[in-house]
Order: structure tokens, then sequence, then C-alpha cells
């Protein structure tokens, strides 16, 4: 989903129109990439997206045969496979748990870091105060020079493991 940022905006009000859209967008969930690449206006070139936000959403954890017709799930495991470079996934449980996955061939541990902190800070920002301004929670977000430096070519070199997390 592309969005416009406008730093006036209420931060409530913003994150509702936001998902307002996305459920109207739902009729076209279905439709090929390559058909909204099109869409886009993008040259083919360019990519449509560099990263991944996935929010779970399927029951997990204990099950004691008490879902809708007696479900009972049990063994639920996963792995993380994408072609995305950066991946944020969100489990769900007792306590949500975000889930940071970056090719440390594009990304450094020192953006990484980076992310888990602006993650950290913009998450604690929306629970404090959901009316709050855009501009408010970009003041609550770490340095931007601090992430300028994690990234290779900015300055500071990725590592040579092939994939990295942070948690």
């Amino acid at each position: 989903v592309r969005v416009r940022v406008p730093e006036a905006a209420a931060l409530g009000a913003w994150l509702r129109q936001i998902q307002v859209d996305r459920a109207a967008a739902t009729r076209y969930q279905h439709t090929p990439l390559e058909q909204v690449m099109k869409w886009s206006g993008l040259s083919a070139s360019e990519r449509l997206f560099d990263s991944l936000l996935v929010f779970e959403n399927y029951p997990c954890g204990r099950s004691d045969g008490d879902g809708p017709g007696g479900l009972r799930i049990d063994g639920l495991q996963g792995a993380i496979t994408s072609a995305y470079p950066l991946n944020v996934i969100v489990l769900p449980g007792a306590r949500y748990r975000l889930l940071l996955h970056y090719d440390a061939a594009r990304f450094s541990a020192a953006l990484g870091a980076w992310l888990e902190r602006a993650w950290r800070a913009a998450l604690g920002a929306i629970a404090e105060r959901a009316d709050g301004s855009l501009a408010e929670l970009q003041g609550r977000l770490p340095a931007p020079e601090e992430m300028r430096a994690g990234v290779p070519g900015r300055g500071m070199h990725a590592d040579e493991s092939a994939d990295g997390d942070a948690v």
C-alpha cells in the first residue's frame, strides 16, 4: 500500500483513513502484481516496493479445540522466505511480537538496530497519543542520520552474513 504522509494530519485519523482505503482496495487483492505495476505508472526498471509488512491473521498458540466447530491447531511452525530485502512481521499472541528480517547484503546490522528502535518509538508514541500529529510522531523517532549510516554505500558497510534478524 502506498500512502502519502501529511505531517499536519492527526495520527489516529490518518491511520483510520488508511484502514478505510485498504478495506476498499480488497476487491483488487487478487490482481497480479504485473497489473498493479502497470496501474502504478512506474517504469519497468522501478520497484513497486522494497519492503513487506505482514500481519499474520490466523489462530496460533495453544488451542484447546474451542475454535469454531471445535477447531484445534497443534504444532504450528513457519519459516521466513521472501524475495524482499526487508520484511516486518507482526506475530499474534498474548503480546504481539515484531520480527524484522532483512538481507544483510543490502542492510547492515546497525540499520536493523535503528529500524527496531524506530518501530518501538513509533508504536509507543501511537499507544500513548493516537490523536497526536505525524510531525510529533516523527520527532520521537531515532535521528535519520543514524539510519543513513547503516545503509551500504552511505557510510557503513553491511556484514558479510547472508541474512539478518532483529526482534
